[in-house]
């Protein structure tokens, strides 16, 4: 998993990053049963505070992740699919 996220980013971040972009929130999602998507947005705010889960609203780019997210296919549940992205982008 790794090396799709690692290729999928440096691709993203070829892009010039919006100079109002203070933060990079990833957006992964469940599209169907086995079938992962994750987005990648620039946002305007930060909030560190782990009660604020609404920071990542004042988005300025998606980088066009939303037409084209990063999608594959794992058997595994939310919980695990989160783990191993956390991981990967550590």
């Amino acid at each position: 998993m790794y090396d799709k996220i690692e290729k999928w980013l440096n691709d993203i971040l070829e892009q010039e990053i919006p100079p109002e972009t203070v933060a990079f929130c990833f957006n992964l999602y469940e599209d169907d049963s086995n079938s992962w998507s994750m987005e990648l947005v620039g946002t305007g705010d930060f909030d560190a505070n782990p009660d604020n889960s609404d920071w990542a609203c004042e988005e300025g780019t998606d980088f066009d992740t939303r037409d084209t997210p990063l999608s594959w296919e794992e058997d595994a549940e939310w919980d695990e699919v989160l783990e191993g992205v956390i991981a990967a982008l550590k």
